[in-house]
């Protein structure tokens, strides 16, 4: 790759990009799951020394969130959502008459769409050293909210190696 900047310019490495779909299967309908070890393994496959790492659900009743792995936290955060977006509310979403031709097995999941978009689809993350640079209590989540059942996460690793 080369870089330039008022002129000048540098070959400073290989550029290469790894894309990885991880299947995770949740057990329950509300759960956060911790991806951090399983994507730092990843990374390390990869020998991608510095750039950027991006961790995306492939669904949208799913999120990926960077927060602190402490249960309490983890309830209030779910409590705040269910606040916000309560599942017992009326979606239209919910009608499957209304809605028309849907799927064998649809349930109502109104809330979980929701609440995936209040949360996000993805998070990009920074590569320094040919390490993830998260914060000391920093995790990365899948947060379920419309399971239990197997979920698609793509990890896409873009760097210098």
């Amino acid at each position: 790759m080369t870089t330039a900047l008022k002129g000048v310019s540098e070959t400073v490495g290989t550029l290469k990009v790894v894309t990885e779909t991880i299947e995770v299967d949740t057990g329950e309908r509300w759960q956060f799951v911790d991806l951090t070890e399983l994507t730092i393994r990843r990374l390390r496959a990869s020998r991608v020394r510095d750039g950027l790492l991006s961790v995306q659900t492939r669904h949208t009743t799913t999120a990926v969130i960077v927060n602190e792995n402490e249960p309490l936290l983890l309830a209030d955060m779910r409590s705040v959502l269910e606040r916000l977006v309560p599942e017992a509310m009326a979606y239209l979403h919910n009608d499957l008459v209304l809605r028309g031709t849907v799927p064998p097995g649809e349930t109502p999941n109104g809330d979980a769409h929701c609440k995936a978009m209040l949360l996000g689809a993805s998070e990009s993350l920074a590569v320094k050293d040919g390490e993830l640079q998260l914060g000391r209590w920093q995790r990365i989540f899948l947060v379920e909210m419309d399971g239990g059942r197997r979920r698609s996460v793509l990890i896409t690793i873009l760097g210098l190696a």
